[in-house]
């Protein structure tokens, strides 16, 4: 049987914004396969740092993941794209800067998703 856990943000939890509608969650238990089984891990305002420790909470039995994250790390950044500026260069710039990027967002993720699927294959 197979176990599909989502990760991150309110993409996938998303049930505060379905105005009655189903959530993700509920959507895809009603998709999968008979015997699969599905697990919400992702919080509303999650972060790229935040999934290490939703990845730590999962059940051992999972064996699929999937993630969504970046938009709440973007929003962080807004500021940025209000902030004149008279060239492209120079907006490049400040796209590219180490200040602009956050340092979970350099951390790779699918590293550290990698142990967790090994581990329940074991």
């Amino acid at each position: 049987m197979a176990h599909v856990a989502l990760l991150g943000d309110s993409i996938f939890e998303n049930g505060a914004y379905t105005e009655g509608g189903p959530a993700v969650i509920q959507q895809l238990r009603e998709k999968l396969p008979s015997g699969w089984r599905a697990t919400l891990a992702a919080q509303d305002g999650a972060t790229t740092a935040n999934v290490v420790s939703q990845l730590a909470k999962l059940p051992r039995d999972v064996d699929r993941l999937v993630l969504s994250v970046g938009g709440n790390d973007a929003l962080r950044q807004a500021d940025v794209l209000k902030a004149p500026v008279s060239r492209y260069q120079a907006a490049r710039r400040r796209f590219s800067s180490s200040a602009m990027r956050s340092r979970a967002l350099r951390r790779p993720i699918a590293p550290r998703c990698a142990p967790v699927l090994r581990l329940t294959h074991a």
